[in-house]
């Protein structure tokens, strides 16, 4: 119940303008490898192959906390939605002037009429299928994109197969 509330306030905050108040320079690829740690716990009671692929120095303007909060939400839905002898495969790269960040994993298909409303608030894809949760992380990770300039989109969900990407943009040198 705590998360939940914890949840809700966050998203309080970015409903009322108030997105961050700590925005400094970020090592987007040491915090991705420093997640690399959660995602090898949460995927050992299932057995999951986990493909890494994060290049060094990667550095954007932001809020570490809430960065932590996104790359977290995302590893923990790739782990609930897994299968067993699953699979998550995961990179970090730049492209086009963005630090790219795209995970996908093994797991149940998440249907056409429910694609346009992952996102949302509260929404889970058929609850007989959900795995427990609140049906907030995927909006949080929206808030948290957007409050940093970037983007969040599903690329891909297949056959047993689920793609996301985030695009952030790159700490200008000065």
């Amino acid at each position: 119940m705590h998360l939940i509330i914890d949840q809700l306030l966050l998203l309080a905050r970015f409903d009322a303008g108030k997105a961050s108040e700590d925005f400094q320079p970020v090592d987007l690829s040491e915090l991705v490898d420093h997640k690399t740690e959660d995602i090898d716990l949460l995927s050992a009671k299932i057995s999951l192959k986990i493909t890494r692929r994060i290049t060094p120095g990667i550095s954007i303007q932001g809020d570490s906390s809430q960065l932590h909060r996104l790359f977290l939400n995302l590893f923990s839905n790739a782990t609930k939605y897994n299968t067993t002898q699953g699979s998550i495969d995961y990179e970090l790269a730049v492209r086009d002037g963005f630090a790219h960040f795209s995970i996908s994993n093994s797991g149940p298909t998440i249907p056409a009429a429910d694609k346009e409303h992952i996102f949302e608030r509260f929404f889970q894809v058929d609850e007989s299928r959900a795995a427990s949760g609140s049906g907030l992380g995927l909006s949080i990770c929206l808030e948290i994109a957007r409050a940093h300039g970037g983007t969040i989109e599903l690329l891909a969900t297949t056959r047993g197969f689920t793609k996301f990407l985030v695009k952030l943009p790159l700490l200008l040198a000065t």
